[in-house]
């Protein structure tokens, strides 16, 4: 009686084991949330209240879209990473957003101007502009919009440091005029503000590059987002080190 007992026992237990290794391996995984813009625009570090801070403004070019760029894949948060491995604690918040622009081009997205609005204030020590692209279809007010967004960002931060990227170019072909022109209105405003200007276009950062780019030509890739963050690393880096000048010391 005490033989069979222990068997039913033993055999029990053998079920029991074998139903939570099936469970376990059958439950399925969560899968992470994807949103835009990066987490590192929205989530305070522990540091935050130490570190330098950075704002980010533009459009789908630094905000990431499907094809590439969510979350740490983002350039903006790469950027933030490397600076810190340089010794400069900085915390980058990306007010980005698909489809603005430096005029009104989007309805659903806010302006450049507006996303400075709500994302600097009198104590950030960089702004970063990067885009362009959209505005392509407002060249005439485009001057005068570009010139007000830098001016916004000087009499709100004074004391902030500018670098200005112009928009990109992803297609096989040369690029069109328009896309030229948005350009060189945005460098030229940012001549007028003495602020830095980066030409990914003329400095041929995607030309010839299917690897970098979505399928359909029109958005970086993650691997288009490390290009993105390989180029602009050292500017970056320089502005933030104008504003810490000591490496691996909080301000």
């Amino acid at each position: 009686m005490t033989r069979s007992v222990s068997v039913r026992s033993a055999l029990c237990f053998s079920a029991a084991v074998l139903t939570a290794a099936c469970a376990g391996q059958t439950a399925p995984r969560q899968q992470p949330q994807v949103a835009a813009p990066s987490p590192p625009a929205e989530t305070p570090s522990r540091t935050e209240a130490e570190a330098l801070q950075a704002v980010v403004v533009g459009d789908e070019f630094a905000s990431g879209t499907i094809s590439g760029g969510f979350g740490s894949k983002n350039w903006t948060a790469d950027l933030q990473r490397r600076a810190g491995r340089s010794g400069i604690d900085v915390y980058v918040r990306n007010f980005s957003r698909g489809g603005a622009g430096y005029t009104a081009t989007n309805p659903d997205s806010p302006t450049f101007g507006e996303q400075v609005a709500r994302g600097v204030n009198p104590d950030t020590n960089l702004v970063l502009l990067a885009g362009g692209t959209n505005d392509v279809d407002s060249l005439p007010s485009l001057h005068d919009a570009a010139v007000g967004t830098l001016d916004q960002v000087k009499a709100i931060a004074p004391r902030a440091g500018m670098l200005v990227v112009g928009p990109s170019w992803y297609r096989r072909e040369p690029p069109d005029s328009a896309i030229l022109a948005a350009r060189n209105i945005i460098r030229d405003a940012a001549d007028e503000a003495g602020a830095p200007f980066i030409d990914p276009i003329a400095d041929g950062w995607f030309a010839g590059r299917d690897d970098l780019v979505s399928p359909d030509h029109l958005q970086l890739n993650h691997a288009g987002q490390q290009v993105v963050a390989d180029r602009l690393a050292p500017p970056v880096i320089a502005a933030l080190r104008q504003q810490h000048p000591a490496p691996g010391r909080s301000r």
